[in-house]
């Protein structure tokens, strides 16, 4: 039983209880409204001549009519006493299931950030395995993913959208920029929006300046004058970003060779990353 089940079956215990005393209520109303037109059917004169039925009733009928008046009100409290005994009853088995299925709930979501933790954790080495072997295939200086992020919204409620430089494989010739691109902005940077539709894209440090400086200045900073990137797709979402930069612009392999080898690394990072994967 999860959470909501258990919000439902408390919601409808304390529904069945109220429909349950309204239904015995309007029972009890109904037997005494068919008691009463059955005796002044059977007495007409009740109406027609009220004084000489008054006159006619003796101390035996006023004290049958009082033990009935008295049994039908002590029967109403003991069914009022009954159902609020039970609806007490019911409430406190639904508070209970209600906990549990909580802790249910709660334990189930600890597993599951466990069984995540432990992912990440197995799967980060085979991640960089595949980094080294695109930075080999393409001679490149560095092959790096971004794993895309949000972390706050603004007012409206949208999110902003980051990028985190989660694992970098380089080499000697470069550094390392992992820590310059921590809750990387987005928005700040059109160059990336501008392209993500396409799914890929490879060019020189000179093609991004026309479109973007912001990020041609932070790609400066990390050694890089070529490049391109391939989206990261899970099952459901978009994860982020394959990258690979050259600190050169010379016997670079061709366009289509760095987007083949970048899009075949990218289904194995993908599905490495894909939390749909567990």
């Amino acid at each position: 039983m999860d959470l909501n089940e258990a919000k439902n079956i408390k919601e409808q215990i304390v529904k069945d209880s109220d429909k349950g005393f309204g239904s015995f209520f309007k029972n009890i109303t109904l037997v005494l409204l068919i008691f009463i037109i059955m005796f002044i059917a059977t007495h007409p004169e009740l109406i027609l001549n009220p004084s000489k039925f008054m006159s006619g009733i003796n101390s035996d009928i006023i004290y049958v009519i009082g033990v009935l008046f008295l049994l039908i009100s002590a029967a109403y409290q003991l069914a009022v006493s009954i159902n609020r005994d039970n609806k007490m009853h019911q409430s406190k088995i639904a508070v209970e299931e209600f906990k549990i299925a909580e802790r249910e709930e709660k334990s189930k979501q600890e597993e599951d950030h466990s069984k995540l933790v432990n992912k990440r954790i197995e799967n980060s080495p085979l991640i960089r395995n595949e980094l080294k072997d695109v930075l080999i295939k393409l001679g490149a200086s560095r092959v790096c993913v971004c794993e895309m992020h949000n972390g706050t919204n603004n007012l409206a409620g949208i999110p902003f959208l980051y990028l985190d430089m989660t694992y970098e494989e380089k080499t000697p010739s470069v550094d390392y920029i992992t820590d310059e691109y921590r809750n990387f902005n987005m928005a700040k940077y059109p160059f990336i929006p501008n392209h993500l539709n396409n799914g890929s894209w490879v060019g020189s440090l000179e093609e991004v300046a026309k479109e973007d400086g912001h990020l041609t200045s932070k790609l400066t900073y990390g050694s890089s004058k070529y490049g391109g990137f391939v989206v990261l797709r899970g099952k459901n979402s978009i994860i982020g970003f394959l990258c690979v930069t050259f600190d050169r612009i010379n016997n670079l392999p061709s366009k289509a060779e760095i987007l083949s080898t970048l899009s075949s690394s990218a289904q194995v990072v993908s599905s490495l990353l894909d939390k749909q994967d567990l």
